[in-house]
């Protein structure tokens, strides 16, 4: 297994950033996220009096009044722009907030109509719902309402600046709530800082004036929407990856992603299959994402590589993100070989990983789309990703991360298993050869140790003595590194050796009709009986209905070798690219 962290949660750290600016005292936030959006929330925090001051991965912000100021830059940072905004709604004086491009085109106007029913003034300076917008105080308090199908972010907001209305506040959703876990999220919050929300259901929610935020040292889990794409590479390649500060309580909703990953192609779940190329079909799929959108990006990408279609839904509010996430999904799926319908709420995306291919990425500046094909990117050649620094909106240090992790992964072995004589050798030496790896021959590797052939063993000491050096070579070769192996027949028939070489690599069965065997084997004399009868000829089909079952159950993927043509050379060509394309899709090249 791997161990991963990722870096802290931006949504926790903005909403725990703002609590703890209201909190008159002094706070430590531990494990703070260093990125664009929360440089941004900083930034103005400290134009408006706030002393944030950094020790390590900690943030130690002295909490009190807001001093006043006129104008806030947000860049593209959806949470500043809205979580202040409600919050300077409630100030005594007057405060204009704008954003980058991108920002100034985001709709914001069922936030400026919730401050409006609660007696703020506020008001879209371009009269298009849009940023920039001006705000002023008091929030009076009341009762107002807001849909619920546009941004989880507007309620948020509304509710992070109801301690500092006049009356109690209370908040009815209009038609059903989107991305609820978000608003979970900061009910949490603001109650780790002494707030209490009541709600009903996600029909109505109530904060009575006169509470306080509460000075605390608070500790920030680490980002769960960042660990969807190493979810995602792990449920792709069926290497375990744990990601040690996302909790298992998390309060974040993309933590959810693994969990419908698994859901949607439950077969993950259990000890790996064999992935036989171009022939596994899954049922079709319907997801309602409208609590994780983040996470359903990362889904819809890991979907792709899955055979069958997968229809996500609940998804209308991905069009007013950083982009329209959905459109450009549709756009960036289909040009790397994925079939995908574009639907007003969400994606039907016709999986195939036969047909991916490599292709350049257009990211519209967006963080997420560049994250979502570098996770594609680890198991498919090819992908070239344009503006790939637009992480640093929320993860500076990915692609760093990925590579480190790539490195991880190029150190496991490839092993190549299946019966005598269906090429493992030669193929397995020029996939080495194609990839700088090196190549070991199982029985060869023994060979070379005791001086003896196999042959010879076999006749002098028995298959026993023969399986004991076979074993002991298992555990030498399963603790090298950047490896191709290829095991004897019989090797994997042995769950101690299957354990010892699986640790650290990738099992790759060459299967290959008994027919085909028996006309390339047929002039050989080296190959020792296993059975005892004259010629091993006659005992392969014997041998093989017994192994059979095992070499696929030990198997992480079954390439087809049987075909030949006149042309052996161009054979054993296509069948290393083949072998080197399911490497690939494993993350080992």
């Amino acid at each position: 297994m791997i161990k991963l962290q990722v870096p802290g949660s931006k949504s926790i750290t903005n909403r725990a950033l703002i609590a703890a600016a209201l909190a008159d005292g002094k706070n430590t936030l531990k494990n703070c996220l260093e990125s664009d959006d929360v440089l941004h929330m900083k930034r103005a925090l400290g134009i408006l009096g706030i002393k944030i001051k950094k020790s390590g991965k900690d943030l130690r912000v002295d909490g009190g009044k807001f001093h006043r100021t006129h104008k806030i830059l947000c860049g593209n940072a959806g949470t500043a722009m809205r979580f202040l905004a409600a919050v300077l709604a409630a100030q005594p004086f007057e405060s204009i907030l704008y954003g980058d491009e991108r920002m100034n085109k985001r709709p914001i106007g069922d936030l400026i109509d919730g401050l409006l029913q609660l007696g703020a003034q506020a008001k879209s300076l371009n009269k298009d719902n849009c940023p920039p917008i001006r705000v002023k105080g008091p929030i009076k308090g009341g009762v107002c309402k807001i849909r619920g199908n546009v941004s989880g972010q507007f309620l948020s907001g509304l509710l992070l600046a109801a301690p500092l209305a006049q009356k109690d506040v209370r908040i009815q959703i209009i038609g059903d709530l989107v991305s609820k876990p978000y608003v979970d999220m900061t009910i949490k919050v603001m109650a780790s800082f002494g707030v209490c929300v009541e709600q009903n259901g996600y029909k109505e929610f109530r904060v009575r004036a006169g509470q306080k935020y509460r000075p605390q040292t608070f500790a920030i889990e680490g980002d769960a929407s960042a660990a969807t794409y190493f979810w995602g590479i792990s449920a792709l390649t069926g290497e375990k990856i744990e990601i040690t500060n996302v909790p298992k309580d998390t309060i974040q909703a993309d933590a959810v992603t693994k969990s419908k990953m698994l859901n949607c192609h439950p077969e993950l779940a259990a000890p790996r299959p064999a992935v036989v190329s171009g022939s596994t079909d899954w049922h079709d799929v319907k997801v309602n994402c409208s609590d994780f959108p983040d996470g359903a990006m990362t889904l819809a990408m890991f979907c792709a590589f899955m055979k069958g279609k997968t229809e996500l839904t609940g998804l209308a509010n991905l069009r007013v993100k950083e982009c329209d996430r959905l459109h450009a999904l549709a756009t960036e799926l289909n040009k790397i070989g994925c079939q995908v319908k574009e639907k007003s709420d969400g994606l039907i995306i016709n999986g195939n990983p036969e047909k991916l291919h490599g292709a350049e990425i257009e990211t519209y500046n967006d963080h997420r789309m560049a994250m979502c094909f570098g996770m594609a990117s680890f198991v498919l050649p090819g992908i070239k990703i344009k503006n790939p620094g637009c992480v640093s909106k929320t993860y500076p240090n990915f692609w760093k991360d990925l590579r480190n992790l790539k490195k991880r992964f190029l150190e496991r072995n490839i092993i190549l298993t299946g019966m005598r004589g269906c090429g493992k050798t030669r193929i397995g030496k020029l996939v080495a050869k194609k990839l700088g790896r090196r190549f070991i021959d199982i029985d060869k590797y023994i060979e070379e140790k005791v001086k003896m052939t196999v042959r010879e063993i076999v006749a002098q000491k028995g298959w026993r003595s023969f399986r004991k050096l076979e074993m002991q070579a298992a555990k030498k070769l399963g603790v090298m590194k950047n490896l191709v192996i290829s095991t004897g027949g019989g090797t994997l028939m042995f769950a101690s050796n299957a354990c010892a070489l699986k640790r650290n690599g990738k099992v790759i069965l060459l299967d290959c009709s008994i027919p085909v065997i028996k006309k390339r084997l047929i002039n050989q004399t080296d190959r020792p009986s296993l059975t005892g009868t004259k010629s091993f000829i006659v005992e392969l089909e014997e041998i093989y209905n017994k192994r059979e079952s095992q070499y696929k159950k030990v198997a992480d993927a079954v390439i087809d070798v049987s075909l030949q043509t006149k042309n052996k050379e161009h054979d054993l060509e296509e069948k290393s690219d083949r072998i080197i394309a399911q490497a690939y899709r494993f993350g080992l090249v």
